[in-house]
């Protein structure tokens, strides 16, 4: 089951990537991608270096805060490649308000 969000809260999308059991940033940086396709069916890219929004808080591990502005079931990717190739995906609910 996804995780639940109500419309006009922030949701934190995070990843770690790994080599073996170890921390590691993919490499190249411009390598990691975040994508979320929202309720609507749009698409949206957003690369490490390139969208300041995607934040690094220590070796290996990222992070995208989005305000929920869409009702409906969102499904997201993390893209690294290099030394730390992985791939993580996921989905989250947005639900509208109640009043």
């Amino acid at each position: 089951m996804p995780n639940e969000y109500r419309i006009g809260t922030t949701v934190r999308f995070s990843v770690t990537f790994k080599s073996g059991a170890v921390e590691t940033d993919p490499s190249p940086n411009s390598s990691i991608k975040f994508k979320v396709k929202k309720a609507d069916g749009n698409v949206t890219t957003k690369t490490y270096i390139t969208d300041a929004e995607v934040i690094r808080d220590s070796a290996g591990k990222f992070r995208i805060d989005l305000p929920a502005d869409l009702a409906g079931t969102w499904w997201y990717r993390w893209e690294g490649a290099g030394n730390a190739y992985a791939a993580e995906e996921g989905s989250i609910l947005v639900k509208g308000t109640t009043v």
